[in-house]
């Protein structure tokens, strides 16, 4: 495929690395819907290393997932941790990191999905 553009057009318009994950980094983490958002879906992974709990939450059909984050000063605070297999409803933000060209879920709090929501309701 070739294009029919000036170099200088293209020059003009093109942006840098850091200026394109930058302008990612601001949609994603000044929308007001994704500052605290609840998630859910199935743990897939969880691996504590000495910062936090990482790990990764799919859907249960395995078509998306998402890494996510518990600092280790949240953990004590968390209503559950999660633990590969289970079902979950996380609160959260996100937080993207450009130097990886990755995003994440910051999680603030874990809750059981389904029958286990339910029991902390009454």
């Amino acid at each position: 495929m070739t294009f029919d553009l000036p170099d200088s057009l293209i020059l003009d318009t093109a942006l840098s690395v850091s200026g394109l994950t930058d302008y990612i980094r601001l949609l994603l983490e000044q929308d007001e819907q994704l500052r605290q958002v609840w998630v859910t879906g199935e743990v897939s992974s969880a691996n504590h290393h000495r910062s936090g709990l990482f790990f990764t939450l799919q859907d249960t059909d395995g078509t998306a997932g998402i890494k996510c984050v518990v600092w280790n000063s949240q953990l004590p605070k968390l209503a559950q941790i999660p633990v590969p297999g289970e079902q979950i409803i996380i609160l959260g933000s996100i937080r993207v990191y450009p130097q990886r060209g990755e995003y994440q879920l910051s999680v603030w709090q874990t809750l059981p999905a389904g029958v286990g929501l339910q029991a902390l309701r009454y």
